[in-house]
């Protein structure tokens, strides 16, 4: 059975979804005998309007399908996270959201007890006056750490300092909580989308500030020369296995 235990932390589990939408999951690494990025690659539609449903519908079907013992049931626990740009109105402005698509949090983004039977799913909009938001997913993270985190990002964003002094302090942090907790990774790949590349579905590496769609592969060893990027997947254009030597 699973034991929360990192499988294979150079594993990619990043998805760029038609230049708006940047996926990444917590839980099983596999769903359906593939790896869970594969999986979530081949689930995704062509039509990104309807994606939300499919994912939703399609991880309920999958998971209710495992043959797991019901003592068991807690390692079900899964969550497809969604981050990006979406409008309220056709035509009105771009709104950095993120959306959960989870099996053990709740239509609000509460944590529930247990796991359900039907993944459900919820969307938190940055409202207007806030400056960040941090929702971490699947792990405990400290709530003294996570205040020191917002505050050093909002004051990034109130003294314009630039996203390579923010990611700073969220891959501090991430490695602050791996360091007592094994089943976080240490290894990071990071997905950069200012508002004016929205829609558009390609990225560049390595991580620049500029206004375009980026990513930066962060090992824990500095000594590594390969970096991986994340799958993209656009109408027809699927693109996966990302190494750079």
């Amino acid at each position: 059975m699973p034991d929360y235990r990192v499988i294979d932390d150079d594993c990619n589990k990043n998805v760029f979804y038609c230049g708006h939408v940047a996926f990444s999951y917590t839980g099983l690494a596999e769903i359906e005998g593939k790896r869970t990025d594969d999986w979530l690659l081949s689930t995704l539609p062509e039509s990104f309007e309807t994606w939300v449903t499919v994912v939703r519908e399609k991880s309920t079907e999958a998971f209710n399908s495992m043959r797991i013992p019901l003592r068991y049931r807690h390692y079900k626990r899964h969550a497809f996270v969604g981050v990006g740009w979406v409008r309220v109105k056709p035509d009105g402005p771009l709104y950095p959201a993120l959306v959960l698509i989870s099996n053990f949090y709740g239509t609000r983004g509460e944590l529930l007890d247990s796991v359900t039977d039907e993944f459900n799913v919820c969307g938190l909009r940055l409202s207007d006056g806030d400056k960040c938001m941090i929702f971490p997913v699947g792990q405990n993270v400290p709530q003294d750490e996570l205040k020191h985190l917002y505050r050093s990002i909002k004051m990034c964003i109130e003294r314009n300092t630039g996203p390579k002094t923010m990611l700073r302090h969220l891959v501090n942090t991430m490695r602050h909580v791996a360091k007592s907790n094994p089943s976080v990774g240490k290894n990071l790949l990071v997905l950069g989308m200012p508002r004016v590349a929205a829609g558009k579905p390609g990225m560049v590496y390595p991580f620049v500030e500029d206004k375009v769609n980026t990513f930066f592969y962060i090992p824990a060893d500095s000594r590594k020369r390969v970096a991986y990027g994340p799958s993209l997947k656009c109408g027809g254009l699927t693109v996966a296995g990302l190494e750079m030597r």
